[in-house]
């Protein structure tokens, strides 16, 4: 950017202005010199608006000063001032009393911006003012009283010779001659080189007319060009030297059909236009006011258009094409509107298709627009707001300091970070930048998007596809859900979804994880462990919220409400509960499995009939599985296909394949043992009767040997 700054020197470009007399009432004191300048800055600039002393001092023919006074005046909105000298603040003598007869008199003109009084130059008095000496005089054209008429013979008439009035004879003949070619009086109308006027004064269409001293040099003039159709009227002087401002309206410096009017205007191309102080059209058909119109069609108010149908309001449009209002334009077809009245302010467009809006605006960069106190380098870039640049081909910028200078990127906020590549297309470069920093030397991003699609909220440059800083902290606060600290929310503060750098909270929502899809979720292997409701210690851990159904994990059946609840009792037992049910548990003592077997919890109660001829049926096998190819050790049950056979209601069908409740067969051996032991004590009943009756038999058969044996002592005891 250009720096700001304000330059104090002051230069007159336009000279002093026109000096001429102001009207001086008849009989009275003459009332000044009237004088009419522009200010202009050193490059050129009208000052408007802009306080200036100014000091003049009439000098003698010795360059003595004579009179002296100071006036302090403002510009007005084109930089002009004007006064009358003789109506300020007198430091030497007094204006009343010059004896203006005793010129030639010059005038001094000094100007004073602060530090002291600076000489502009000095200028002649031309004749016009010496009717300052002509009220002196005081008297009517009939009022010879004060004209020494000593020596005047009948029929002469007064002459002035340079430095009185003398008598003279009439000369012996005249133009004015009724029947002369040259020169023709008829009825108050006169012609020159033509005897039928048609007007008080009558000239041949190709005749020149001049009022004024010459039609070169310094001086009052009004000037007609017949043979090129040519109107000049005002005032021409050389002040500075160097630079022929007094031959501006010679023949050969006069366009074809031109005119030229005010103070050292100049109008050389053809059918051109100029007008006011310094106006210049020197291009075909171009129009100068108080300007310099160079190039064909152009125009120009107070600047310098030097493009072809270029157009400037004190600007300078360099280029074909150009619009230049307070300001510069270098390219073809470049527009530049606005810019400060030093020059060092002024907005500028250098490259063709530019435009530069604004104060201190500048655009470079080819069809690039500026606009504010703004640049535009980039081709094709646009640049507003304060201080901003769009440095980037194709870039844009706005705000406060910004600067795009990647390309084709945007820059908003203030005083974001500049990096990147302006010419080309880089994919790790910034397409979007909004600055959040607070001077130059600390300039950051609050929000940027590369141009591979990685975003950063917070940071600078962003190191993932989505990086979101976390700096407002966590949204848990004292185990307090504060969602205004979140670096992501989703919704509001009061109904919505919650992300900081290690947390997700649903606001016043469930959250939901691949919700009615088939995906799945999954957390890596080696990617840490998971907790709910604590810090986990295992792989997955959960924290009861209470020692019931609902407190644990439930799993429910797809597109049902069956469900199974998994918990941790009072007990401290694991319990499974159906429906909200308990249906089994696993002591924590023991580990032994327990399952709800409460009569209050069944119905059609029955005895189980007798299971111990098919249990029998029953072949327990050794097998092993297809899938454990690798296992050494022999499984040992029995085949569903043959338990179906015997029990059928014992086997269940999971998917494809059949299944066992190896448990129940606990009850079916219950079952057989109990039908066993009525076996057995059907045994013993007959066992113990057959050992009664052996018994029974044993006490016989004694009893018959006991008689046996007498009956054998018997017959010895009669011998």
């Amino acid at each position: 950017m250009k720096t700001l700054n304000f330059s104090c020197l002051l230069t007159c470009l336009g000279l002093l202005g026109s000096l001429f007399c102001t009207h001086i009432a008849y009989a009275q004191v003459p009332a000044g010199i009237h004088f009419q300048a522009v200010a202009r800055d050193n490059q050129g600039v009208a000052l408007t608006s802009t306080p200036i002393s100014i000091r003049f001092t009439v000098q003698d023919g010795g360059n003595n000063p004579v009179y002296r006074e100071t006036h302090t005046l403002t510009t007005d909105m084109y930089g002009l001032l004007e006064t009358s000298i003789g109506m300020g603040t007198p430091n030497l003598g007094s204006f009343a009393a010059i004896d203006w007869a005793a010129g030639p008199y010059r005038v001094l003109v000094e100007i004073d911006d602060g530090g002291g009084f600076t000489s502009l130059g000095t200028t002649s008095l031309a004749s016009v003012p010496y009717s300052l000496y002509a009220e002196k005089a005081n008297m009517d054209m009939g009022d010879l009283g004060n004209v020494n008429l000593s020596g005047l013979s009948i029929g002469q008439t007064l002459s002035w010779d340079g430095t009185e009035w003398v008598p003279a004879n009439p000369a012996a003949s005249s133009i004015w001659n009724q029947n002369a070619t040259n020169a023709y009086y008829a009825a108050g109308r006169v012609g020159i080189g033509i005897d039928t006027p048609r007007t008080t004064l009558h000239l041949p269409d190709t005749s020149n007319v001049l009022w004024g001293t010459n039609t070169t040099g310094s001086g009052f003039k009004f000037l007609y060009y017949g043979q090129k159709g040519a109107l000049r009227v005002g005032y021409l002087n050389n002040p500075f030297g160097g630079y022929n401002y007094d031959k501006f309206w010679d023949y050969d410096s006069v366009g074809y059909y031109s005119f030229a009017g005010g103070r050292n205007s100049r109008a050389k191309g053809f059918g051109a236009f100029a007008f006011g102080s310094s106006g210049w059209a020197d291009g075909s058909g171009s129009v100068a006011f108080f300007g310099h119109a160079r190039g064909n069609n152009s125009f120009t108010f107070g600047g310098s258009s030097k493009g072809r149908g270029s157009i400037t309001f004190e600007g300078v449009a360099e280029e074909e094409g150009g619009i230049a209002m307070y300001g510069y334009t270098g390219g073809r077809y470049g527009v530049s509107i606005g810019g400060g009245t030093t020059g060092l302010g002024a907005s500028s467009s250098r490259e063709d298709y530019a435009v530069a809006i604004g104060w201190n605006s500048d655009a470079r960069g080819q069809a690039s627009i500026a606009m504010g106190p703004s640049d535009a380098y980039g081709y094709n870039a646009f640049s507003t707001g304060w201080v901003t640049e769009a440095r980037g081909n194709y870039s844009f910028t706005m705000g406060y300091q910004t600067n795009s200078y990647p390309y084709a990127s945007l820059a908003l906020g203030r005083f974001n970070l500049i990096t990147g590549d302006s010419a080309s297309w880089v994919a790790t470069d910034p397409v979007l930048m909004i600055g959040d920093g607070t001077s130059n030397s600390n300039r950051s991003n609050s929000f940027v998007i590369l141009k591979n699609g990685q975003t950063a909220i917070g940071y600078n440059s962003p190191t993932g596809m989505l990086q979101v800083s976390s700096a407002l902290g966590s949204i848990n606060v004292g185990n307090t859900l504060t969602p205004a600290n979140a670096a992501l929310l989703i919704g509001t503060t009061t109904n919505g979804m919650a992300f900081d750098a290690n947390q997700i909270e649903g606001v016043n929502n469930d959250i939901y994880i691949n919700f009615n899809s088939d995906r799945e979720v999954r957390i890596a292997e080696g990617g840490g462990n998971v907790g709910i409701g604590k810090n986990p210690a295992a792989r997955f851990e959960i924290e009861q919220t209470a020692n019931a159904v609902g407190g644990g994990m439930r799993i429910n059946g797809f597109s049902s409400t069956n469900y199974w609840d998994v918990f941790y009792d009072t007990r401290t037992d694991l319990q499974f509960a159906y429906r909200g049910t308990s249906k089994a548990s696993i002591d924590a003592g023991t580990g032994a499995y327990n399952q709800l077997s409460d009569r209050h919890l069944k119905r059609d109660i029955r005895p189980m009939e007798a299971v111990l001829p098919q249990l029998m049926k029953l072949k327990p096998s050794t097998y092993f599985y297809r899938d454990e190819s690798q296992h050494t050790r022999r499984s040992v049950g029995f085949i569903a296909q043959e338990v179906a056979e015997v029990f059928p209601d014992r086997v269940y069908r999971t998917g494809n394949h059949l299944s066992l409740a190896y448990d129940e067969f606990s009850v079916l051996a219950v079952k057989a043992i109990q039908e066993q032991q009525q076996l057995i004590t059907k045994q013993e009943k007959r066992l113990q009767q057959a050992e009664s009756l052996l018994g029974q038999q044993q006490q016989l058969i004694e009893a018959l040997e006991r008689r046996l044996s007498q009956l054998e002592l018997a017959p010895q005891a009669h011998k």
